[in-house]
């Protein structure tokens, strides 16, 4: 009877202390569960709420007025498929490199960020800003890895790592010319053969025959077109500036680029060009300007071109274009890489982060929803998988290049049905890179850099325009060049294309 009543009275003590503790709990905070990393429950007053971690993710689409309500969309998704919130941190475009740049170097705490080589990505890599991503994707984002061609993957590798989740869309660059439609027809170049710049120096005669009034015969600025024609000229950059090495060679070797035979025929060509007025006179300092372009008034060019691209380019120009290829596609690193988004070491939930991206990047719901809106407030569905934006809508961040798998996007207006297949065939069909992932440092010779990048700035406007003889400032370019250390560079790069190799 005793032992009984021991039994009965340690079982009322025991409750008194467990009530004991819960109203200790409920005094001292409004949450019992302080895992960051999962949905938590919380309790306000008697009223249950449940509360989700956040993922945050820096990306630089232009202001939009309703990117909370398309947010708010979102996490109705994320909270039920992955356990967690999306939180976007807009920056503006023109701020963006210096905003992450600062946020880095402060060691704030965020998720993930829109990275590509023209905001640090490799300074990011070096500094250990970036978490690598080959496990996370392997086991978060199985799909999104397997959709991708490993070629593809190694590109974003530095020291054989992952760094960058790839924004899949366009890799195989192609140029060629566009031809305003009116001149196409009256010169009937339908019927010839226009592959080659010299092809084009002929039908130039022709076209400067029958300009009128304002007409430009061939559009340039300050850029000229040497850089964005090295594919054509059978040239890979390495680096952003300077080093080239020859597509198709199994052992590359790293050139001066301005230095070839080719830069030589392509200033000579393009003297000749300025000289005959097919040129504008104004180039050599002019910018690039979309309103420029827009006038109509350009009868020629020298263009990138992809699959469907015929409505955004008449867009652009301003009136009707027609394309001429003089290239055959082509990928390298810098192409793969020209857009990705990478993890920061600071993240509080990169295994959630990675899910989101997941989605994203394989459901086109949620891509869909990221970079057209909500149907029936931005956008009306004019086919199962074509839309058509609503004007002054509140939501056009023209973003699907920035983020996640652009085959995913619903067919805008102008855009052919088959144009994700057509590209995707061309991503499959280019010629690789024989030096696919391989990232320059140019650390070691960064002083020779910047010195060899001022006599470029001083030189190549003129040069590359066609505005100056080419044969006496090329000479006094290259001279002046080889002073500021040009063959330190390249050497350098020489020898990190040899470690690249030995470690394939």
């Amino acid at each position: 009877m005793r032992r009984n009543m021991m039994k009965v009275m340690t079982t009322i003590l025991t409750f008194m202390m467990l009530f004991s503790m819960v109203g200790c709990s409920k005094k001292e905070g409004k949450s019992t569960n302080v895992d960051t990393n999962e949905s938590q429950v919380k309790e306000n007053d008697g009223q249950t709420e449940k509360t989700y971690p956040k993922v945050t993710w820096y990306i630089r689409p232009s202001a939009q007025q309703d990117m909370d309500i398309v947010v708010e969309e979102l996490n109705k998704i994320f909270r039920e498929k992955v356990g967690a919130e999306l939180e976007i941190k807009r920056v503006d475009p023109g701020d963006y490199n210096q905003k992450m740049m600062t946020t880095i170097a402060a060691g704030e705490k965020f998720d993930m960020m829109h990275s590509a080589p023209r905001y640090g990505f490799y300074d990011n890599v070096a500094k250990g800003a970036y978490l690598p991503l080959d496990d996370l994707l392997k086991e978060y984002a199985p799909k999104t890895y397997a959709n991708i061609k490993s070629e593809f993957w190694d590109a974003v590798k530095v020291d054989g790592k992952i760094y960058g989740v790839i924004n899949y869309q366009i890799f195989g660059r192609e140029n060629g010319f566009r031809v305003r439609k009116d001149v196409y027809d009256a010169l009937d170049l339908s019927s010839k053969e226009i592959k080659t710049f010299e092809d084009m120096d002929e039908i130039l005669v022709k076209m400067a025959e029958i300009a009128d009034g304002d007409d430009i015969v061939f559009n340039m600025n300050k850029e000229g077109l040497f850089n964005n024609s090295l594919t054509y000229h059978g040239l890979d950059p390495i680096d952003n500036d300077m080093g080239v090495i020859r597509i198709g060679d199994n052992k590359p070797v790293a050139e001066n680029r301005y230095a070839t035979e080719e830069f030589k025929a392509y200033v000579n060509m393009m003297h000749k060009w300025y000289k005959s007025g097919y040129i504008p006179k104004d180039s050599p300092t002019r910018e690039y300007s979309r309103e420029f372009v827009a006038t109509g008034r350009i009868m020629a060019s020298w263009d990138n071109h992809k699959p469907g691209d015929e409505y955004e380019v008449n867009t652009l120009y301003g009136t009707e274009m027609e394309y001429i290829p003089s290239e055959t596609p082509f990928v390298n690193t810098q192409n793969v890489i020209a857009t990705m988004t990478s993890l920061s070491h600071t993240s509080p939930n990169p295994d959630k982060a990675m899910q989101i991206l997941e989605l994203v990047n394989t459901d086109p719901e949620v891509y869909n929803l990221l970079i057209n809106g909500i149907e029936g407030k931005h956008y009306k569905k004019v086919g199962d998988n074509r839309i058509e934006p609503i004007s002054n809508s509140g939501y056009a961040p023209n973003c699907g290049w920035m983020v996640g798998n652009q085959f995913n996007a619903y067919l805008l207006p102008g855009q052919p049905d088959d144009v994700w297949e057509k590209t995707i065939e061309v991503n499959e069909s280019a010629t690789i890179s024989s030096a696919m992932g391989l990232s320059i440092d140019i650390t070691s010779v960064k002083n020779e850099y910047v010195q060899c990048k001022s006599v470029l700035d001083e030189y190549l406007p003129a040069l590359v325009t066609g505005a100056v003889d080419a044969d006496k400032h090329l000479s006094d370019m290259l001279d002046k060049l080889e002073q500021a250390g040009i063959q330190k560079i390249i050497d350098e790069e020489n020898r990190q294309i040899q470690e690249f190799l030995s470690a394939q």
